[in-house]
């Protein structure tokens, strides 16, 4: 019974993996290869040459996320003005000054599954309309891992440190990139790691972002953020799955990391089933779902962390961010006063000093 128990899983998993495949291959928007930046890719920092010891950092799961056609989070389509307007027009990012003399506040925004080219072109378009830096450059280089940065800071370069290990039809890895503050070299990195570890791959690429973090120098200027899709579950009396341990012994419970980073830990989820997009999945989910067990995703879980170097100081505690309900037209996701969620995440928010 055990041996057909087993068997009748693989026969799901294969079929998962042959149906993620084949909807990788009809996609039109299809993944390509990350380059490295040209200066004329690059916007001109509109920050001012003088001294600013300060920095804002969000980072975002947008739930933009298709494969071909199909939505693997609701409403993708029409949340995807919402949130723009959130983030730029509503200015979560304080980009209207009052005074055009003062100066503009320094941040960074770290964006995951910004997975299709209309996405994509939107928040390019919104980047260039306020003269900032968004790698990549180009919608091929995004669409096979969603992960985007936008920024007022000077850039020097970027580039991509692909997983070993991936899911199908995906191409996700480590987008890091350079900028320059106040003659200070900072390095952003964004990550969003695969959820289904009974594939393997979540386990191996954890263990790739522990090497990337410890083999830095402790006097460099670093972030790393995102989507690690596992952390410190605020479920009750829940075993600890392989990668659960592996987040909390290696990562967070290594000295050698701890030596070196700081994690800013959140008390509240960003993950919950109190979020519309969480409580009920898309309908290639729900199939997803039939053919290899993805698990409760009810939560709550705090999947969405946020990594500094010893060197950063935290101006105030780490807040949830982007996690206000708002109209948005065409999502049937909605509460009884016709509000929805931006993302199926909760995004995090820490001011920090240097």
């Amino acid at each position: 019974m055990m041996f057909k128990d087993r068997l009748y899983q693989k026969i799901r998993a294969l079929i998962l993996w042959l149906t993620m495949s084949f909807l990788a291959l009809i996609s039109v928007e299809t993944a390509g290869s990350f380059r490295s930046y040209r200066p004329d890719m690059l916007h001109k920092s509109f920050l001012p040459d003088k001294d600013v010891r300060k920095l804002t950092v969000i980072s975002f799961n947008s739930g933009l996320l298709k494969f071909g056609p199909f939505p693997l989070v609701p409403c993708v389509d029409s949340r995807l003005q919402a949130q723009v307007d959130s983030i730029f027009n509503q200015d979560v990012l304080n980009l209207k000054r009052k005074d055009r003399r003062s100066s503009p506040e320094p941040f960074v925004l770290l964006l995951q599954e910004v997975w299709t080219e209309t996405a994509f072109l939107t928040y390019q378009s919104y980047a260039h309309k306020y003269g900032l830096t968004m790698v990549p450059s180009s919608s091929d280089e995004v669409t096979g891992n969603g992960l985007v940065i936008i920024s007022n800071l000077r850039l020097s370069g970027y580039h991509m440190d692909f997983f070993a290990e991936d899911d199908p039809g995906a191409d996700r890895g480590i987008l890091q990139t350079h900028f320059r503050l106040s003659g200070q070299s900072i390095s952003v990195a964004n990550i969003h790691t695969s959820y289904d570890e009974n594939l393997g791959a979540n386990l191996s690429q954890l263990e790739q972002i522990r090497r990337y973090m410890e083999e830095y120098s402790d006097q460099a200027l670093r972030i790393i953020a995102g989507d690690f899709n596992i952390g410190p579950e605020l479920k009750k009396n829940m075993p600890l799955t392989a990668s659960s341990r592996y987040f909390q012994e290696k990562l967070i419970g290594s000295a050698q990391i701890r030596q070196k980073w700081r994690r800013l830990a959140m008390n509240e989820a960003t993950w919950n089933g109190a979020n519309l997009l969480a409580q009920q999945p898309a309908p290639l989910v729900n199939i997803m779902n039939w053919f290899v067990d993805m698990g409760d995703w009810s939560g709550p879980e705090i999947l969405d962390h946020l990594f500094v170097s010893r060197q950063f100081r935290l101006k105030a505690e780490p807040l949830l961010a982007l996690n206000s309900r708002v109209k948005i037209d065409g999502c049937s996701y909605a509460d009884e006063q016709g509000l929805t969620n931006l993302s199926d995440h909760y995004g995090i928010r820490a001011e920090l000093e240097f």
